[in-house]
């Protein structure tokens, strides 16, 4: 008669295995979970229900519906656009399954998110949450206003004006996803005071006038004059350049425009160059030409 086998002897779950189950359930799947700590699938959903009461798959993240309801958001598209244009940080994973693998948002994500973008929450919709002390504090220490409210601040009639100033790059902005037009712009504070700083509209006005006197001069046959030589002593060699520049450029552009492009990581103007605008948005890359635009719109 053969010998009947006793069974082998359960083996108790450790402190460490539990917090180590209780730490990662949900953010890794069940088998990786059952491989690492040794033990058979079937029995983290028994020790989850019995020393882990209470424990879910999702209670070590947020899903993108958790989260839209916990900002008061309606819907949690909005979300997945936050991921999509890199503002959220989050991962794919378990518990779902195939296509339909939910988004898994841990906090600390989320607590940068609302950092950069406390506007993404709604505070007449939202619960009180731990969450909501960090959208206060960061409204208080850089509060964000919208176009009209920007408007009434720089003393324009109107957020179409402000509107301009965004898309001319003079104003730092951010666009709501999913917001109208005119509507969906915030600016933070700090913002309208670089703005107001570094007024570019002086100059924006004056090269727009002196742009239509050449082009009035022209009509009526006037001579025109399409350059002007400067000298200008370099900062970093010392040694005097002479620049040939567009007639309509201001000598401090002039200067921020050599340094800009001919002294980038080491002075390469010799004893005269040119800094005509065409030439410089030929040969210089996207970054190069946005940096041009900016001295020449005088920030």
């Amino acid at each position: 008669m053969a010998k009947l086998r006793r069974p082998a002897p359960r083996r108790l779950w450790t402190k460490e295995e539990l917090e180590y189950l209780s730490d990662n359930y949900g953010l890794l799947p069940d088998d990786v979970l059952a491989s690492r700590l040794h033990r058979p699938k079937g029995a983290l959903k028994t020790v989850v229900s019995r020393k882990l009461k209470g424990l879910r798959h999702t209670s070590n993240f947020y899903t993108a519906r958790m989260l839209s309801l916990v900002l008061g958001r309606k819907d949690p598209r909005t979300i997945a656009l936050c991921i999509k244009r890199d503002w959220l940080k989050a991962t794919k994973g378990p518990p779902g399954a195939g296509r339909r693998k939910m988004w898994n948002i841990t906090e600390d994500n989320i607590i940068t998110l609302l950092k950069a973008r406390p506007w993404l929450a709604d505070m007449s919709r939202m619960e009180e949450h731990y969450f909501r002390s960090i959208i206060r504090d960061e409204w208080q220490r850089d509060p964000w206003y919208g176009s009209k409210q920007v408007a009434r601040r720089l003393g324009v009639k109107n957020r179409n004006t402000v509107l301009k100033y965004i898309y001319r790059g003079w104003l730092a902005a951010q666009k709501e996803p999913g917001g109208p037009e005119h509507r969906g712009w915030l600016i933070r504070e700090s913002a309208i005071q670089t703005f107001l700083r570094n007024d570019p509209r002086k100059d924006y006005k004056a090269q727009i006038a002196r742009a239509a006197r050449l082009r009035s001069n022209l009509r009526l046959g006037i001579p025109t004059k399409l350059s002007s030589t400067w000298q200008i002593q370099c900062p970093y060699c010392g040694e005097p350049v002479t620049v040939n520049a567009p007639a309509w450029m201001l000598g401090r552009q002039v200067k921020r425009v050599l340094l800009t492009f001919h002294t980038n990581g080491g002075c390469t103007h010799g004893a005269s160059c040119s800094i005509q605008s065409d030439s410089v948005n030929c040969s210089a890359d996207n970054s190069s030409r946005m940096a041009l635009a900016a001295i020449i719109q005088g920030r």
